[in-house]
């Protein structure tokens, strides 16, 4: 069937891998996905029943269970996120917070560069052919390739 709920796709795979003695990497071989995604969906059979049912009854998608997955307390979460309407991305803040996980830190921006050095960093890139970086290192260079 095409319209398997996530709970129902994961116990067709979960009974793949314990009849026919497959590895998740051979299931998702088999069927196309990848490893994650099967991973992904048999950890949400381990999902206390209260969420399982709002995933089957559709109040929850398979990103918002994921969220709850590893939490303290997955039931509470689940219940704060149906009566919300959160996205996914606000679910996994809560789930975040709950955990008392640190969010992650912000990628550091490359400084701004003067012309000369960007122009410079085109040109080498342009001649080798391969991607250029110039870093200055308090007046000493560094040159990526």
């Amino acid at each position: 069937r095409s319209d398997l709920n996530p709970l129902e796709e994961a116990a067709g795979y979960k009974a793949l891998i314990e009849r026919f003695g497959r590895t998740q990497e051979a299931v998702a071989a088999s069927v196309g996905k990848s490893r994650s995604h099967i991973a992904n969906l048999l950890r949400l059979l381990s999902l206390p029943e209260s969420v399982r049912n709002y995933l089957s009854e559709g109040k929850l998608t398979a990103g918002h269970a994921r969220a709850v997955a590893n939490a303290p307390n997955p039931e509470t979460l689940a219940e704060m996120i149906v009566q919300r309407g959160l996205s996914v991305r606000q679910a996994e803040d809560l789930a975040r917070k709950a955990t008392d996980r640190p969010e992650p830190k912000p990628r550091k921006e490359r400084p701004s560069q003067d012309a000369d050095t960007a122009a410079l960093e085109q040109d080498l890139s342009e001649a080798l052919g391969l991607s250029v970086e110039l870093i200055d290192r308090a007046g000493r260079g560094e040159l990526r390739i």
